[in-house]
């Protein structure tokens, strides 16, 4: 696996020092980054990534020793010992705070850091953070070993990163060409770019953003390295199978890739997007989401103008369902008339092939006389009657209502084969609801469509958000959005967001036309099914 150590402490330069030592004998064995400051190793997170760890001093002075932790002040007449973190110590932890990365995480410290460590932050970096004295950099050999080590069983409970780590590569690698080939094209393209999107009426930050992103995307689809990674890693690697997958870790991966959260995000700080979603009622749990087109956002915001936005409810699933995706006829019972007849059969032929020719045939048998021709040894020749029981035949069975079909069966085979039938029917009719529901989200009806795992701040992320066409269209203007009680919960991403907007269009762009006869449809059919 490809990656860097990102190695910032101020004594890494310094001769004969613990942190020296580790940082040129790590070298050995990976490319290292080294920086002495916070400064330099935040922009190192900023401008690089696919680091195999991080190790990173605590106080970033060597003037500070462990009794700079403990501060006697003196409060009206007694000295009170108080424990008080230094100043560098709290740019360390506002640097943790800021940056989120998911590697390895060293503290190297001259104390034991551990025990005022913040459960913030133990959280945040929980099963990867590590807390190393400086004390034991004497040994630097161990250190080194143990770091080694660390990444290497790293490496191999996280091999899925192999794939980001090359899809993070490959992006500084196309984003060199691009901006190579963007500036030999024409020196102030970010510059016209904005002006164009300007004088268009678009958000021209965004507008930038998107146009590079897009060429961005083309190069990488075009990466054939990227690919390789991706198919070797398919074909090759194994599950992790101390974790198993299961609908709610697969519901929170789909949920990401169709979210993205901005709670966290004024309106003021993010402009309002195409695919924003609101809770524009918390009482009721009505949501609401932006399908007006991204050019005209700008233009909403700044204006008396309305926003289009398509509502759900958190309770919209079950109710709408039923009442409108399958409708009454699909909530009676549903029978599937090949499998009852095949169990219908199966429970005849078992009772009544033995039956006995006095007693009465079942109404499931056909009845018919044939004359059978005898001939005596004089050469004359009668005629004798003979009753023969047949099965009915399927397509009789399938002719008459289900209720006179029951009534006939439980008259002449009794409540046994009345219970299999029903047995058949209701878990036929469990089975095709199941798959009616499956079907419904690959937005088979055309009024309805569904989103997934919603984020309805439940426990579990198993609800799914239906929007009604006919039904759910509603107009917010930019004052109120910004109203007391309203929040911008998410949004939702591409391609998502484009594929609600293109079947609503599709649903209102219908046109009527006659209906096409069955008799029609039929003669047509003739023609390739002979």
């Amino acid at each position: 696996m490809e990656g860097v150590i990102l190695f910032a402490d101020d004594h890494i330069h310094t001769e004969k020092s613990g942190e020296k030592e580790l940082f040129e004998s790590l070298r050995n064995d990976f490319p290292v980054l080294g920086v002495q400051n916070l400064e330099h190793a935040e922009k190192a997170l900023v401008t690089m990534s696919g680091f195999n760890a991080i190790i990173l001093d605590w106080d970033f002075n060597s003037s500070i020793d462990s009794s700079s932790l403990d501060i006697t002040e003196e409060i009206g007449d007694e000295n009170i010992k108080i424990a008080r973190p230094a100043v560098k110590e709290n740019a360390t932890m506002d640097f943790l705070r800021r940056n989120d990365f998911y590697t390895l995480l060293y503290i190297f410290s001259n104390v034991d850091v551990k025990a005022i460590f913040p459960e913030e932050l133990m959280k945040k970096f929980a099963g990867r953070i590590q807390f190393v004295q400086k004390g034991d950099l004497s040994d630097t050999g161990t250190i080194h070993a143990k770091i080694v080590q660390d990444i290497i069983v790293w490496q191999k409970s996280n091999a899925n990163l192999a794939v980001p780590i090359k899809w993070s590569n490959s992006i500084n690698q196309s984003l060199q060409q691009i901006f190579s080939e963007l500036a030999a094209a024409d020196i102030n393209w970010v510059l016209n770019l904005h002006e164009t999107a300007s004088s268009d009426g678009v958000n021209p930050e965004i507008e930038v953003i998107s146009l590079l992103q897009n060429i961005l995307t083309e190069k990488l689809i075009a990466n054939p390295g990227l690919l390789a990674e991706i198919k070797n890693f398919a074909t090759q690697a194994k599950p992790n199978t101390d974790v198993l997958a299961d609908g709610n870790s697969i519901a929170r991966l789909f949920q990401r890739i169709y979210y993205t959260n901005l709670n966290a995000f004024s309106l003021d700080d993010v402009p309002v997007m195409t695919g924003d979603v609101f809770l524009l009622a918390p009482q009721e749990r009505i949501y609401g989401i932006i399908i007006s087109p991204e050019c005209d956002c700008q233009d909403i915001c700044n204006s008396d103008l309305y926003f289009e936005l398509l509502t759900f409810q958190e309770s919209g699933f079950t109710k709408q369902i039923f009442t409108d995706l399958f409708g009454q006829k699909n909530t009676k019972v549903i029978v599937d008339n090949a499998k009852v007849i095949s169990a219908i059969k199966d429970i005849a032929r078992e009772k009544f092939v033995k039956f006995n020719a006095d007693s009465k045939p079942p109404a499931l048998y056909s009845k018919s006389k044939k004359k059978i021709p005898v001939t005596d040894a004089q050469g004359n020749t009668t005629y004798q009657k003979e009753e023969n029981y047949e099965m009915i035949t399927e397509d009789v069975l399938i002719k008459p209502f289900l209720s006179q079909f029951e009534a006939l069966v439980n008259k002449h085979i009794g409540p046994g084969l009345r219970t299999a039938i029903n047995e058949q029917i209701s878990e036929q009719n469990t089975n095709l609801l199941n798959d009616l529901f499956l079907q419904a989200y690959n937005q088979t009806e055309k009024r309805l469509h569904l989103i997934p795992s919603f984020n309805f701040e439940t426990e579990y992320p198993n609800k799914t958000a239906v929007i009604d066409f006919r039904t759910g269209k509603t107009f917010r203007k930019y004052a109120e959005l910004k109203v007391q009680g309203v929040q911008r919960i998410c949004k939702l991403n591409h391609p998502f967001i484009s594929e609600l907007r293109q079947r609503y269009n599709s649903y209102y762009g219908r046109v009527g036309v006659p209906k096409i006869p069955t008799i029609l449809r039929e003669y047509n059919i003739e023609s390739f099914t002979r």
